[in-house]
């Protein structure tokens, strides 16, 4: 049975990465990245996006429109992806496909959805298919490591715990799977998720390649879930859509309206939250252990960026409060304009005065943004 060997898969993108001007005559030609629907399909990242961009898109096209690429990192990921696709042309010749459509009608609530699943990369051997989909990320971080990652980390399927990938990547993979079950029945199906990141681990920040390979598709059911929101909620999948999206800030939309104040976690931003609070506590104690390097090495002070750092000498005073409050008094002022209640006594002043310290304070609401110390 033929299987991707990603080691190898990596060490070709790199030969081929220095080499492409004197080799690039000697490899076949790939197609323009113009992915082509179906007349009413839609491609299953629309599905997983806010629909108002898919029609937009179409409308778009339809006039000849093409908005510019103008993110450094969209144009990076296009070179990353071109030269893994040459690479896997390399490797297995006729058995790679570029952009391989996958068209599938779903029937949902007696009308069919036509969907155009476009995957990265398809591999057809004798007894399986192979897909993989790629991304290019500019940050993700790493759970576990604590020194410069490896350039391939090949994580246990299904498991995004350690690499805080993309939870739509995953789901995107997962669909992609699902098609591919449909399409080929009698033939074993794997699906992989290839992202080339800059990865932060504890100590260490540098590029790698991480494949997460998914072997858990989503239902049916799912499916026609994400085809009814996609027909009935005109609306962005995630806060941060509508502030990124390039129609809205070309006028083609005027936006989604946030009408709510807080939203739930949802799986993908929950992980996320997880491994980000971990990594800042990763954080804060190594720059505790700093913090106490540098006592230890600075004896004084010193100028560091036009400002002084280490043991500075700065003036605090006490006050007798009692002899302040008749000394304000004799001058006309009000003590209370000086003084304020600490906040370590006012839990003993509650006790003190019991109901009555109603009658001396007002309550205010103010919502301030807390994290774990």
């Amino acid at each position: 049975m033929d299987s991707i060997d990603f080691k190898k898969l990596i060490s070709e993108v790199n030969r081929i990465g220095r080499e492409l001007p004197a080799v690039l005559h000697q490899l076949p030609v790939l197609p323009e990245r113009e992915l082509e629907y179906r007349e009413g399909a839609y491609g299953v990242t629309e599905l997983l996006s806010c629909p108002v961009k898919a029609e937009i898109r179409r409308e778009l096209k339809e006039a000849g429109v093409e908005l510019p690429v103008e993110s450094q990192e969209i144009e990076d990921g296009f070179l990353y992806e071109n030269l893994v696709k040459l690479a896997l042309a390399s490797l297995y010749g006729e058995k790679f496909t570029p952009e391989k459509l996958l068209s599938y009608d779903l029937e949902v609530d007696g009308e069919v959805f036509k969907i155009d699943g476009h995957l990265d990369c398809f591999l057809e051997f004798d007894d399986k298919v192979v897909g993989i989909e790629l991304k290019h990320t500019n940050l993700n971080f790493d759970n576990e490591l604590t020194d410069k990652p490896p350039q391939l980390i090949v994580l246990p399927p299904n498991d995004r715990s350690r690499i805080n990938l993309n939870y739509r990547y995953y789901k995107q993979v997962q669909i992609q799977r699902h098609l591919l079950e449909k399409l080929y029945p009698h033939k074993k199906v794997e699906t992989y998720l290839m992202v080339k990141t800059q990865l932060r681990t504890k100590y260490k920040l540098g590029k790698t390649t991480v494949v997460l390979p998914v072997t858990e598709s989503v239902t049916e059911e799912e499916l026609k879930n994400l085809c009814r929101l996609f027909r009935t909620e005109k609306k962005p999948r995630a806060r941060w859509e509508c502030k990124l999206c390039a129609y809205r800030e070309h006028g083609y939309c005027s936006g989604h309206e946030e009408t709510v104040e807080a939203e739930e976690l949802t799986e993908d931003r929950s992980e996320l939250v997880t491994s980000l609070l971990s990594r800042r506590k990763e954080l804060l104690a190594e720059l505790k252990m700093i913090e106490d390097q540098l006592k230890k090495l600075i004896s004084g002070s010193v100028t560091w960026n036009g400002q002084q750092v280490g043991w500075i000498e700065k003036v605090s005073y006490t006050y007798d409060l009692p002899k302040l409050s008749k000394l304000l008094k004799a001058k006309g002022l009000k003590a209370a304009d000086y003084f304020q209640v600490k906040t370590a006594k006012i839990k003993e002043l509650e006790e003190l005065l019991g109901d009555e310290i109603e009658t001396v304070r007002e309550k205010k609401l103010k919502k301030r943004f807390v994290l774990p110390r």
